[in-house]
Parts: structure tokens; sequence; C-alpha cells
């Protein structure tokens, strides 16, 4: 979790700076002056707010009308959970009128609200705050490399790695020798190395680390002083007293008693704490007066048209088409949602059973199975050829299972010779007129094994024989590829896509997949298998990803299709946020988002059959389908199902909403109040939390007002209005599971009431034209998704 403090100071009040923090101050109320060594000495009073960096010397010399707060993240803590080995930011808006500081004041009277309530049911929600205070800090205030100021590089790595480690182990006994290790040098030449960097020496540095979170704790605690040792590193209360005359020159217990404050529960604090408390919510009530968002559209207005978002739909490993109910819950998807293409991988897998023994030939007997069903149920395939492991992820840190099911051709031409005879024999059974429909997909990023043994394999030769192989068999049918993962390093994806293009034979179809994680910059050359990953905090990190691999397929002169083929909330099979309403307008979100920019987004995946597994039983495991294991939808099943109901006319979009028009003449609206995950979500691995715990995930709960205006001809005349309504109460198969107590062991009357109940709520007015507007008032619940359909009545 984030290791942070927050301190109230008034006049009388001792400010303890804390070097090895990044201090985040605002001024609540009156003013004060401050002594800094980087900007020099200037006056702050009511609403400012400025960062201290770590390492850094201030002082605040406080008016007694004065109250300020003092928000302390630990720097070293910072940069580890970032990766980074530097962080400053420019942050000061006294000194600085023209930055974005709306948005982190508002953060900080958030956090500082919550903290004044100081509720035991509120805590992931302060946490959640400072995590997006410190995103926002990040993207808009923190220095990039060419704003150091001379010197702040030229510091050895290798101490400031140690001195991250010593900052962040502080609490447990530390060595030199230990240091050593991890400086790759004896003691001796370890200890010379740190007192050339930092003028002390080890002992001494941690003592002076110890001592300072021993400050804190004896200052705005009531810690016992044998608690306060231990829990900062000292032996014992001797060894800690001992050391902490050395330094101040009086035993804890007499420096706790001449500075301590007296907290939030005196008298005295919790009259600070209700002053604060009512200062604040003043302030964000008069910020959120206006806080209902407006929607408007004109009838006739708006030329630009809203594409299909449902065509394809990924299954899986081909082999899961021959189950049954995975069939099934693929027929009623593709017909409630319009699929038109279905995509499938694991084509030549062991299973498939294509060569037997030494037998010559190929026996295409089991893919004709299921391509027989795709094309007597309409569907068109898109072909992955890649060969793709079978991994199943619980976390981001675990698998479910993983093994390889492909077989190893020996050489280029047993693969050239099986691809040329898998498209003639698809073309004989099916016709040359089905099968030029159909994608053709090579990848390259999800398979550990290359497509052939070969002492001179090269990713360039399979693509450009397999396109010339194709494309030989059948002129129109396109080719796409390469199944590029746009979450790891931009400069890595630049680097990737070049080498790829660099090609006689350009893919028809562009393919990507995209989801909310950041790769570690230095795991290029091992196995994407292997890569550590963490979770991505942007809501909308498919905008920034998208839009980065078009950016760079124009400035190579590509003129073909872009296709998001994989894309979500989530790679987790075990996440229970899969489940729930929040992937619903995640979704909903990002499509809308990011529709222009696409021509597919597929999507990822059909049915929770894909994985399950014997680790779980239940009706939900937190697996990606978009159905249930029984085939009971999801929300983000509605939601897709919404967006399908769109008219393809669109008259305006906002940020939580957008206002359609359909062929019959008939507004369709879709609005949402996605909310924001916190660190209680960013901080756990994916699989660590139950399904009754997700809404403790989320920054907040709040509903959001939504006024929606349509401006169309006519006066008095009448109007039908459609409410569908996908949030906790209506639509949620995994809000409903957990009033059944989350059992493991339902029996099946339990799952045909489930089925029965999780559908979407729905609401039905009759209103009238006033004055050729027709307004709706909306509220909606945290992480709701609504259709709304306005059907003007025809009198004639």
């Amino acid at each position: 979790m984030i290791d942070y403090q927050i301190h109230l100071l008034t006049w009388k009040e001792k400010f303890v700076d804390i070097a090895e923090a990044v201090r985040i101050v605002y001024i609540v109320r009156g003013t004060a002056m401050v002594v800094d060594d980087e900007n020099g000495n200037y006056q702050v009073s009511q609403g400012d707010i400025f960062v201290i960096n770590a390492g850094r010397k201030c002082q605040i010399e406080m008016t007694p009308e004065n109250l300020t707060a003092v928000l302390s993240v630990n720097y070293y803590h910072m940069c580890e959970i970032l990766d980074e080995e530097y962080l400053y930011f420019f942050l000061n808006s006294r000194l600085d009128t023209g930055g974005k500081y709306t948005e982190v004041i508002e953060h900080m009277q958030r956090i500082l609200l919550i903290y004044s309530e100081r509720r035991a049911d509120t805590y992931f929600e302060e946490e959640g705050r400072v995590c997006l205070l410190l995103d926002s800090m990040l993207h808009y205030f923190r220095a990039r490399d060419r704003d150091w100021k001379a010197g702040e590089k030229d510091k050895n790595t290798r101490v400031l790695k140690v001195l991250r480690y010593i900052h962040m182990n502080y609490k447990r006994g530390l060595s030199l020798e230990e240091i050593a290790k991890k400086l790759y040098l004896s003691p001796s030449a370890a200890s010379r190395m740190f007192y050339r960097a930092t003028g002390e020496h080890f002992v001494s540095y941690l003592n002076k680390v110890r001592l300072s979170h021993v400050e804190h704790d004896l200052l705005h605690t009531d810690h016992s002083i044998l608690q306060i040792a231990l829990d900062n590193g000292f032996a014992t209360p001797a060894s800690l007293n001992k050391i902490f005359k050395k330094e101040y020159q009086m035993a804890p217990t007499k420096y706790r008693e001449i500075n301590a404050d007296e907290g939030l529960g005196s008298e005295s604090g919790q009259k600070i704490s209700q002053e604060l408390y009512h200062i604040l919510k003043e302030s964000l009530s008069e910020e959120s007066t206006d806080s209902t968002e407006e929607l408007w559209a004109e009838d006739g207005g708006g030329a630009q048209t809203l594409f299909n978002a449902n065509h394809l739909l990924n299954v899986g490993p081909i082999y899961i088409l021959r189950s049954a109910d995975v069939q099934s819950h693929v027929l009623e998807i593709a017909d409630q949602l319009h699929i038109e293409y279905i995509r499938l991988w694991g084509i030549f897998s062991r299973q498939m059973m294509i060569f037997y023994g030494n037998q010559e030939g190929y026996n295409f007997s089991f893919i004709d199975i299921i391509l027989d069903f795709c094309v007597e149920n309409h569907l068109k395939v898109f072909f992955d050829l890649g060969r793709r492991k079978n991994v199943a992820l619980s976390s981001e840190r675990e698998n479910i299972y993983s093994f390889e099911d492909n077989m190893l051709l020996e050489s280029r031409e047993a693969w050239e010779n099986l691809i040329d005879a898998f498209i003639r024999h698809i073309i004989y059974r099916y016709g040359r007129h089905e099968v030029s429909q159909w994608i053709f997909e090579m990848t390259f990023f999800l398979n550990e094994l290359p497509y052939y043994s070969a002492e001179k394999y090269s990713s360039h030769q399979v693509w450009e024989t397999t396109y010339q192989i194709i494309k030989k068999h059948l002129p129109q049918a396109r080719i796409a590829g390469p199944g590029l993962p746009a979450f790891c390093d931009f400069e890595i994806t630049r680097m990737v896509l070049r080498d790829f293009m660099d090609t006689q034979y350009l893919p028809d179809i562009f393919t990507s997949f995209h989801f909310p994680y950041l790769e570690r910059q230095d795991m290029k050359d091992v196995s994407v298998y292997e890569r550590e990953i963490s979770k991505n905090t942007k809501t909308d990190f498919l905008s920034a990803q998208i839009l980065f691999v078009l950016k760079e397929l124009k400035k190579m002169g590509f003129k073909g299709q872009n296709c998001i083929t994989e894309w979500g909330v989530s790679l987790a099979n075990r996440n229970y946020i899969q489940d729930s309403c929040f992937r619903g307008a995640f979704t909903v979100f990002n499509i809308l988002k990011n529709y222009r920019y696409a021509d597919a987004l597929g999507i990822f995946y059909a049915s929770d059959m894909l994985n399950v597994y014997a680790d779980k039983k239940a009706v939900l495991q937190g697996s990606g389908g978009i159905v249930t294991r029984h085939g009971i939808p999801k929300p983000v099943f509605f939601a897709l199902d919404f967006l399908g109901k769109l008219g393809k006319q669109v008259l305006r979009q906002s940020e939580n909403g957008i206002i359609t028009k359909d062929e019959d003449g008939n507004f369709k609206i879709l609005c949402f109040n996605l909310k924001v995950l916190g660190s209680a979500y960013y901080l756990l691995e994916e699989n660590s939390y139950q399904p009754e715990e997700i809404n403790r995930l989320f920054v907040n709960k709040d509903s959001k007002k939504i006024k929606i205006t349509l401006s169309v001809p006519g006066d008095g005349q009448q109007v039908k209005i459609r409410h569908s309504i996908i949030n906790d109460m209506y639509g949620s198969v995994l809000n409903q599971w957990i009033q059944l107590g989350c059992a493991s062991d339902l029996q099946k009357e339990d799952i045909d009431y489930i089925r029965k109940t999780c559908v979407p709520g729905m609401i039905l007015q009759n209103e009238n034209i006033q004055n050729g507007k027709l307004v709706l008032n909306l509220t909606l619940a945290p992480n709701e998704v609504r259709l709304i359909t306005v059907q003007i009545v025809d009198t004639v």
C-alpha cells in the first residue's frame, strides 16, 4: 500500500520536515510564510498548494489564524512502485499560476475531508484519493530528464538503489555486509563509496532514517516507546534511548511530552477536525453546485456515423467449439449482439489430430466439424494461424494453467505444405466465395515456439511465404497481422512496428491487442509469458495505446484497416471485476471513446467455459467471458447489447454519454457512470479479493446526475420513453450471486433463478414536448449503464 502520513498544523504545532518524503502542502485557512531553500521566501494563503521535494529543506512560519495540511508520501516507496530512479515535481500554485491546479487541489480537499471524518469504512477511499492525487502530479507536474538541475542525474545509480533499499527496509535489521552485496563490493569498499555519495557512514545514515520515523510516531501516535522502538528497527527501548539522546539531547518520553500534538481525538483536535470538515465541505459544495452534466442535441444535427463495435467475437482455441455448451453460448451471443466474425486459434494444435503416425497427407476432419458449425450458422471465421500457447492467468503474476499444445513442424517446407493443403481443402469443402470472406491472421507475439524448425528461422519469411500461398488461392481474402501487444513500452512498440512493416507484403488488416498493463522495459528479450507486468491506472489507457500505434502506422504510409483483436479490463481469469457492472461501464466508455480509431474492437471473449478449471466450481469465477459457464449474460454483455442498439447517426457525444438517431427517427441515448478504481485495486493482485469486496475498490460510490435536452420540432406532441438499466440492482449476475451468499454448490433451480432475474431493469414514461424541447433528468447509480429510447408518437 502507499506509505503516507497526513498532518494538520496550526501555529502552535511543530512542523516535522521529513526530508525523505515528498510533501504536498495545502493552506486550508489563513496565511503563512514559506522559507524554502529552493525557491526562497514567499507568502502563501488559503487555497494555495505546493510541493516540497524529497531532500529539500523547508520551514513554514504560520500565523495564529493559519491551518495547514501536509501530506507526506514516502519518496523511496513511490520510486519503488513506479520503478523509477528519480522523481521530482514542479508544483507551486503561488509561484506558477499556469498549471493544472484545480484537479490536484480537489483531490487534496477530498483526501482531507475523508481524513477529518475518521471513519473506519473510508480507509480505502482515502488511500484511493491519495493515489489519484499522485497520478495527477505525475501527469501534470513531474519534471522530465531535461528539467533536472545540474548534478541530480550524476548521482551514483547504484548508491541511489541502495538508499531506496534502506528506506524501504529500515524497520528490520540491516547490516553493511548486506548493503555491500547490493553494491557487489566488499564491506570496506562499500563503506567508502557510501560515505563519498552521502557524506555519512552507513550506520549513522541508517539511524537518522529510523529516528525521523521515531520522531513522527512520538508526535503523532500514542504508541508505547517499546512499540515505537520495535516498529522502527531498534532491538530494544534502551538502544533507541541511547541513539535518540545523542541526536536530540533528551529521552524520547521527554521529547514527546514537550512537542507532541494533542491529536484529532483530543478536545482541541476534534475542534480542528470539525473546522477542517466544514471549510472543505463548503468549498467542495460550491464547486459542485453545477455538478449535473448536461447533454443536448438538435433533431437533424450530426453527421458522424457509429459503426458496429460488436462484429468480432473471440471464442478461443478451435477445439473448444466441440463443446455443445460453447456452441450454444456462441449462437446466443451472435444472435443478440449481431456478431459477424468469430476468432479462433490453435488451428493446427495436437487436439485437431491433423497427423497420424507416419501416414502421408493431412486429416482435417476435426477442423471440418467446427467449420461446418460456423458455415451452417452464417458465422464468418477469423483465423489466428499463430502457434499460440494455452495459458490462463489468475492474476497479473500467476497462472491457472499453462501448456504447449502445438505441433512443431520440422521445416519451412512442412509449414508451407500444410498451409497450402489447408487452404485448398477449405475452398473445396465450402467454396471460394465463402472462404474468401474469411480473415487469415499471422501473429508473432503469443507464440513461444516458431512456426517451424529451421536453422535460419525468420518471422519475415513466415509472413511473406504464407501471405503468397493464401493470396495465390484466395486473392480476395484479407490477410491480417502481426497481433502486436500494444501495452509494452512505446519505444519497444515502435521498434517492433518498424521491423514488421519492413516487408514487401503489407497486411490488409493491422492487428494488435490492448490491456491496462505496463510492462517492464528491461524484459523485451524475455518470452511474453514470462514478462513482469503491472496494472495501468489510466481508465482511458486504450486511447493512448491505439493513437500511438496509428501515429506510427501513418508515418509508415499504411493504408489498410486497423483491428483491435483483443482488449478489456483485465487479462486475469480469477478477477471478479470481470463479472461486475464496472466492466460494463468501462467497456462502454472505451468503445465510445475509440470507435473512430479502429475498424473493429474485438470482444474478448465469448464464454467462461474457456477457462473452467479444477480450482473453481462456482457459478462465477472471475473469468473474462461475457457470459458465465452456464450461459448467463454478465453486465458487459448487456452493455454491448445497448451499444448495438444505438442509432447510426451521432448527434452529440460527451464524456458520459452519447445521443444518436436511428433510421426510424427515434432517439437512442446511452449514458453511464463509470467509477474510478482506487489503490485497493491497483496495489493488490487481481485474484486477492472476494466478490462482496468489489465496491470497496473504488475511489467513491457517488451517483451521477445528467440532464438531457432534446430540441425537436413541434409542441405538445407525445413521446414514449423507455429506459433499460444495468446496475447492481438490475442485470448483475455478480450481485445476484452475492445475495445467495456466493455459494459454490448451487442447485439447478438456483442457477435458473439467477438466469431469470439477471435482466436489465425497465422504466416506461409518456411525456409531451414543450416549447420544442424534451428534458430528461437522470440520476445514475455507480457503474450504471442506461439506454434510453425516445419515440415520437405519430398522431396521424
